[in-house]
C-alpha cells in the first residue's frame, strides 16, 4: 500500500491531468457543435410541422387552376425528407479527397461553407415558395454535413488523449441529439411551426459564427506530424488541444509508433489495400454490420410524429412524443459517455441492441393490436422513448466512431467512407420504402429496418411474425457472432475492447490496467512508472 506521503506527492500530478482533460473536454464539444449543429437540426425540423410543409408543397405545385393531388403530395413530400440520404452519399466520398489530400482543417471549412450557403438557399425556397430550390439545398445540406460529420470524427479521434476519445465522441453524439431536439421543438405549432420561414432562417447566423470560429483552430496533430512531416506545427497543436503542460515529446513518439506508414497511395489503390488487409477489411465489415443498428433511427428521425398519428395518437401528442424521444436519446448518450469506458464497447453494444430491437418490435406490435383495443396505442409512446435512451447509450455512437478506433490512421478516412457509405445506400432504400409501405401495410413496414439484408419474400403479410423473427437475429447475431470470433482485431487499438480493471487512489482514477500491461501512459502521462509502481 502506499504511503500517504507518496499520495501527497502524486495528487497535484493527478489535478494537473483533470485540468487538461477538462481543457480538451471544452475543445472538443465546441467543435462538436460546428460539426453537429447543422446536421442535426437539418434532419429533424420537417419532422413536427408535418402539415406546414404539405400546404408549402401544396402552393408551390399549383398553377392557376390546377392543384396537385394529395397522392402527388405525398409523393414530393417523401423526396423532400428523404433526398438527403442521397446527397449525404455522395459526400462521403468528399472525405478521402479533401481530408487526406488537403488535411482535416480544409475539410472541415469545406463543409461548413456548404453548410451556411445550403441553410441560406433553403430559407430562399421558402420565401419563394420554390419546391426545387428546396429539394437542391436539402441535397447540399446532406452533401456538406456529410464532409463536415467525417471530419468532425477524425478530429475528435486524432486530437484527444486515447483514454477520452469515447467520452468525446459520446459528447459529439450529446450535441447530435440535441440540435435534432431542437429542430423538432422549434418546429411544433408552439413555437415557429406556423412560420416555416422563421423555422429555416434559425441556422444561419450559428452556421456562420461555426464557420469564423474555425479557422481558430489549428489542424489535428497526427496528421501534422505523420502526414505533413511539421513537427513544429505538429508540436504547437498538441499543445493547444492537450494544454500547455502537455508532454509533447512523448506524445510524438506515440504517434511515430502508431503510423505504418507515410504514403498516402490514391483512394482506389488504398480500397484495395484496406480489403485485402485482415484487421482493416474486419473493421470495415464490423462497421457496416453494426452501422445497420442505426438504419431505424433515421425513419423515426424523420418520421415518428406521422407514424404515431397514424396509430391514432393525438396530433399534439404524437409532436410531444417526438420530443420525449428525442430527449431519452440526449439523456442515453450522456449516460453513454460515462459508461463507455468503465464496460467497454462490445459488451454495451451488444446488450443494448438487444433492447434496441425489442422496443422497435413493441411499436409494432402496440400499432397492430391497437385496433382491437385503443388504449393499446399508449404504449407506442414508451416503446418510443426506451428505443431513443437504448440507442443513445450504445447503439448509435459506438456504430458511428468504432470504424476509426480500429483502423489506422492512413486507411482511417477510406474505411469510414466505404462503410458510410454502404450504409446509406441501405438508408436511402429503406428510407424511401417506409413512408409509402407505411400507408399501404401500417407499421408491418418498420420489419425492413430489422436486417442487414433481406431476401425473404413473403407471400402474405400473415407470416409476418416468422420474418420479424429472422430479422432480429440478423440485426442481432451478425454482430454479435462477428465481436466475438474476431478478437484479435480488438488488439490493435488501446483498451478497446477489453473490460479494465480499474485501480484508485481516493477519488481519483489513477491507472487502467489491462490483461496485457499498464495502461498508464494513456490515463495520465504526468505520472511515471515508477509512481505507478509504488501505487499498485
Amino acid at each position: 500500500m502506499p504511503t500517504f506521503s507518496k499520495i501527497r506527492q502524486i495528487l497535484p500530478k493527478v489535478r494537473s491531468g483533470f485540468r487538461a482533460d477538462a481543457c480538451c473536454v471544452l475543445v472538443g464539444l465546441f467543435l462538436s457543435f460546428i460539426g453537429n449543429f447543422h446536421y442535426g437540426y437539418s434532419t429533424t425540423f420537417l419532422n413536427t410541422p408535418v402539415d406546414e410543409f404539405k400546404d408549402f408543397l401544396n402552393k408551390s405545385l399549383s398553377h392557376g387552376a390546377n392543384h396537385p393531388s394529395a397522392g402527388t403530395i405525398d409523393v414530393w413530400w417523401n423526396l423532400v425528407l428523404n433526398i438527403p440520404f442521397a446527397g449525404f452519399f455522395f459526400g462521403l466520398f468528399l472525405n478521402p479527397l479533401l481530408n487526406d489530400k488537403f488535411g482535416r482543417k480544409v475539410g472541415f471549412l469545406t463543409g461548413s461553407l456548404g453548410s451556411l450557403i445550403s441553410a441560406i438557399l433553403r430559407f430562399t425556397s421558402i420565401w419563394w415558395e420554390h419546391i426545387g430550390l428546396l429539394v437542391f439545398a436539402r441535397i447540399l445540406t446532406s452533401l456538406c454535413t456529410a464532409a463536415t460529420y467525417s471530419s468532425l470524427l477524425l478530429y475528435l479521434q486524432e486530437c484527444a488523449p486515447t483514454h477520452l476519445r469515447g467520452t468525446l465522441t459520446f459528447l459529439s453524439e450529446v450535441v447530435f441529439a440535441s440540435m435534432c431536439l431542437l429542430g423538432m421543438l422549434l418546429g411544433t405549432d408552439q413555437l415557429l411551426g406556423k412560420n416555416l420561414l422563421a423555422l429555416t432562417a434559425v441556422p444561419i447566423a450559428p452556421c456562420l459564427f461555426f464557420l469564423v470560429a474555425l479557422f481558430f483552430f489549428p489542424e489535428t496533430p497526427k496528421f501534422l506530424f505523420l502526414v505533413k512531416n511539421d513537427r513544429v506545427k505538429a508540436a504547437r497543436s498538441i499543445r493547444f488541444y492537450h494544454g500547455q503542460k502537455a508532454d509533447v515529446d512523448t506524445i510524438l513518439e506515440e504517434m511515430a509508433q502508431e503510423a505504418e506508414s507515410k504514403e498516402l497511395p490514391s483512394f482506389l489503390k488504398t480500397c484495395r489495400i484496406v480489403l485485402r488487409t485482415d484487421h482493416t477489411r474486419n473493421a470495415f465489415i464490423l462497421s457496416v454490420v453494426c452501422l445497420q443498428n442505426c438504419v431505424g433511427m433515421w425513419s423515426l428521425l424523420l418520421s415518428s410524429t406521422y407514424f404515431l398519428e397514424q396509430s391514432d395518437v393525438p396530433s399534439t401528442v404524437a409532436e410531444w412524443g417526438s420530443n420525449a424521444m428525442m430527449a431519452a436519446y440526449i439523456a442515453g448518450t450522456i449516460g453513454g459517455a460515462v459508461l463507455i469506458d468503465v464496460y467497454g464497447r462490445r459488451p454495451l453494444l451488444i446488450t443494448f441492441t438487444i433492447i434496441n430491437v425489442g422496443s422497435l418490435a413493441s411499436l409494432v406490435i402496440f400499432d397492430q393490436l391497437h385496433h382491437l383495443a385503443d388504449w393499446v396505442k399508449w404504449g407506442c409512446l414508451p416503446a418510443l422513448i426506451v428505443y431513443g435512451i437504448s440507442y443513445g447509450l450504445a447503439v448509435g455512437p459506438i456504430s458511428w466512431f468504432i470504424c476509426n478506433e480500429l483502423t489506422p490512421m492512413q486507411f482511417r478516412s477510406c474505411v469510414q467512407s466505404l462503410s458510410y457509405a454502404v450504409n446509406t445506400l441501405i438508408v436511402v432504400g429503406l428510407s424511401f420504402a417506409v413512408l409509402p409501405l407505411y400507408d399501404a401495410i401500417g407499421s408491418w413496414a418498420f420489419l425492413p429496418l430489422y436486417p442487414l439484408y433481406r431476401d425473404v419474400r413473403a407471400s402474405s403479410w400473415s407470416t409476418a411474425n416468422v420474418i420479424s423473427n429472422i430479422c432480429a437475429f440478423l440485426k442481432i447475431g451478425l454482430p454479435f457472432v462477428f465481436l466475438l470470433f474476431t478478437p484479435g482485431l480488438w488488439k490493435k487499438t488501446d483498451y478497446i475492447w477489453e473490460k479494465p480493471r480499474l485501480s484508485y487512489l481516493g477519488d481519483y482514477l489513477l491507472v487502467l490496467k489491462s490483461d496485457m500491461d499498464y495502461r498508464y501512459s494513456s490515463a495520465f502521462p504526468q505520472l511515471n512508472r515508477a509512481d505507478l509502481d509504488h501505487l499498485m
